[in-house]
């Protein structure tokens, strides 16, 4: 019973920072011509970036990868993004 409401947990927390992140990328992009690919590579939808902070938390992706578009967008979001690893 406890696994399950870890995992609750887990999922939400996954979710909130998706959401976050994502919004973050399309406010940046929209004001651009095209999307880079290297934005959405990562960050293009919601389900995307909760797969992106699963894999990074899991060691599935290397983080310096994932954090470089958050970072050229502004540092407000590279320290969100620590605080999501820590």
């Amino acid at each position: 019973r406890s696994l399950v409401w870890a995992m609750v947990l887990m999922l939400m927390i996954l979710y909130v920072f998706a959401i976050l992140f994502t919004q973050a990328i399309v406010d940046h992009t929209a004001q651009l011509l095209a999307r880079p690919e290297y934005f959405v590579q990562y960050w293009g939808d919601i389900p995307r970036s909760m797969l992106t902070l699963f894999e990074c938390i899991t060691n599935g992706v290397s983080w310096d990868a994932v954090v470089a578009p958050l970072a050229s967008i502004g540092h407000v979001w590279l320290f969100l993004f620590i605080a999501y690893i820590c």
